[in-house]
């Protein structure tokens, strides 16, 4: 906002250093925004890709030791082995 009412002051003063002051403020804020915004993509690829290794690593020790106990589509059920099974 600030950087737009610089930019409206240089047309109204037909000022350079408005100008210029208002581009130079405007290309900081945007700057500003994109890292911002970079920051937030990458913490949310970080938690979502936890909260789905949370989800699915003990399935796969489960399955390493020889038990099926659930899939993520089933919920929680009764832990059996690979024998009892077959």
């Amino acid at each position: 906002m600030y950087a737009n009412l610089t930019i409206q002051l240089a047309d109204a003063f037909d000022s350079r250093v408005f100008r210029v002051w208002g581009a130079i403020y405007a290309a900081g804020t945007l700057f500003l925004w994109l890292l911002i915004t970079l920051r937030s993509v990458i913490e949310m690829k970080t938690t979502f890709q936890q909260k789905a290794l949370d989800r699915v690593l003990p399935v796969i020790d489960e399955f390493k030791q020889g038990q099926v106990s659930r899939t993520p589509e089933e919920g929680i059920s009764s832990t059996t082995t690979r024998h009892e099974v077959a």
